[in-house]
């Protein structure tokens, strides 16, 4: 089973709650539970370089995810019709492969 993951609480932009998903404490104990839960992976909504904050909040969480737990980037377009969401989204796409897929399959192949 994946779980959607919302990375955006505790974003100042974002309605406050008592947490937020940028404490590494909060994302061991969330991934904790979704594996007690049958949960093998996350799929985190990610806005390229757009939000900064969600994307340091993926990070993190792709940093924690181990011992058979897996991240997924669910990437959302922007809102804004001007014409260039697809020319956006590839940037978004490479910039997702050079740091966030490329780096970790090469980590993977070190093991």
């Amino acid at each position: 089973m994946i779980a959607a993951f919302q990375p955006w609480f505790g974003d100042p932009d974002h309605i406050q709650i008592d947490y937020t998903s940028n404490d590494p404490a909060v994302i061991h104990k969330q991934i904790k539970q979704a594996k007690n839960m049958g949960i093998y992976a996350f799929a985190i909504d990610w806005y390229g370089t757009r939000h900064p904050f969600l994307d340091r909040s993926y990070a993190l969480i792709q940093d924690a995810s181990q011992d058979h737990f897996h991240v997924v980037l669910m990437y959302d377009e922007t809102e804004e019709d001007d014409g260039h969401a697809t020319e956006d989204a590839l940037a978004a796409m490479d910039i997702a492969y050079r740091n966030i897929s490329a780096p970790a399959q090469r980590h993977a192949m070190r093991i």
